[in-house]
């Protein structure tokens, strides 16, 4: 029962692809994440191909206007947020479920079955949205022109029973044991987690999945190209959970289980990592947190190359004024008349679910380029312990960067505890 409810929740996920796609084309008037009457119709064209061309709302059938009203709540639309491929990290489980309940209901009005994706570019071609699905190598050897074609990848216990019926994986003959890997939530971590996977499953023919916790969905052969971030650092949990039933599948429920942990860091070893329940092994690699910054500023001043450029009274102005505080696109259109009209910085107001963001593209376009402001502890005038903004690594990470700037007279200090999402979009921001 177990696993056929989790084949289930697995189908649902493949039959909203193509939906989620039809929602992010489809709101442009304005696109703020919400989907009115019009884009509504426009969502159905795009999903149906046109089967809808030329009708206004009102002319559409009633239970498709119907399920406009049920979502939208009686409201004037309603947030489609996370349908884009740059926001699915960013929503909420909550909104998550909202699109995907949305999308199966669409799915089932339109005539389509829960485990058959809408007819798509992808589907009508009986291609999967993730062209990878069946197998790296075995896809990259194909296009290289090879005459050895490995056979299918080991399926894995979050493989769909299409996926299995239509040849893409194999379930494996040699009875393996499903191997669980939680990687840390960076992005070193997940690579190296996709690699193992990829690896196992298809010169060893082992099944491999991927634990995140409560983050989103980590799978290379997932086909909606899922890159979800790890919900801790360093899932200790997963850990001690697998060595209490070895095989994470005998859960029934939603525990965290992994038996690899594949880049731990040794400033984490602490009292919740019992070391008589795992084994340590050397990954080969070595890391290190380092300071950036962009190419641009240090090409204007060469002496930030290095550590001279940072400490001492003599650089605390020259850092005040040249590194100023990020702003979310919420905070930059609340200080410019709501961004009514499109400037260099942003094309127009942020949505509800986008207004705490520090930089957003989509589709090819930036939306919100991002903007640094100079706030008074920027300013050495009115501030004589004035200092430049410093984006610093989560709490989690132990970048000491704190007992650096202090010892070091660096002026340079942090305000807030990003997320690792809001790293990536304050460097974006800044390049």
């Amino acid at each position: 029962n177990l696993q056929k409810e989790e084949s289930i929740v697995e189908d649902s996920i493949a039959a909203t692809a193509p939906c989620l796609t039809a929602l992010a084309k489809s709101d442009t008037q304005p696109r703020d994440a919400q989907l009115d009457k019009n884009e509504y119709l426009d969502f159905l064209n795009i999903l149906t191909q046109g089967d809808y061309d030329g009708l206004d709302f009102e002319d559409l059938p009633l239970d498709l206007k119907t399920n406009y009203d049920n979502f939208a709540k009686g409201g004037q639309g309603f947030s489609c947020f996370g349908a884009q491929p740059a926001e699915a990290f960013l929503a909420s489980e909550v909104q998550k479920q909202f699109l995907r309940d949305f999308c199966l209901k669409v799915n089932e009005l339109l005539g389509n079955e829960v485990n058959r994706p809408i007819t798509s570019a992808a589907s009508a071609t009986n291609e999967p949205l993730n062209r990878y699905v069946g197998g790296c190598l075995r896809e990259k050897l194909k296009e290289l022109g090879s005459d050895v074609i490995p056979k299918r990848r080991a399926c894995n216990s979050h493989d769909s029973p299409e996926i299995i019926e239509q040849g893409l994986c194999e379930v494996s003959q040699f009875d393996y044991m499903e191997i669980r890997i939680t990687p840390g939530n960076w992005d070193s971590a997940n690579f190296y987690a996709l690699i193992i996977q990829i690896i196992l499953s298809e010169l060893l023919f082992v099944p491999v999945s991927i634990d995140t916790g409560t983050g989103g969905e980590l799978n290379f052969y997932d086909v909606n190209n899922g890159f979800g971030y790890n919900s801790v650092s360093h899932n200790y949990e997963a850990l001690a959970n697998s060595n209490k039933v070895a095989d994470c599948r005998d859960y029934s429920d939603n525990t965290t289980c992994a038996h690899v942990f594949p880049e731990f860091w040794q400033a984490y070893q602490n009292s919740q990592l019992n070391y008589d329940e795992v084994e340590e092994v050397f990954n080969s690699m070595v890391g290190y947190l380092s300071w950036y910054v962009p190419k641009h500023v240090v090409e204007d001043d060469m002496t930030l190359m290095s550590y001279i450029g940072y400490f001492g009274k003599d650089n605390k102005e020259k850092l005040a004024k040249l590194f100023k505080r990020p702003t979310t696109w919420g905070d930059y259109c609340a200080s410019k008349s709501n961004c009514t009209t499109k400037d260099d910085y942003a094309s127009g107001p942020p949505g509800v679910e986008e207004k705490d963001l520090y930089f957003f593209e989509g589709d090819g376009e930036k939306y919100y380029t991002g903007f640094f402001n100079a706030t008074e502890r920027n300013d050495c005038t009115l501030n004589s312990d004035c200092t430049g903004h410093f984006v610093d690594y989560p709490c989690s990470w132990g970048a000491f960067t704190d007992q650096i700037t202090h010892w070091n007279n660096v002026s340079l200090e942090h305000e807030k505890e990003y997320t690792y999402s809001e790293l990536l979009q304050i460097f974006k921001a800044a390049n």
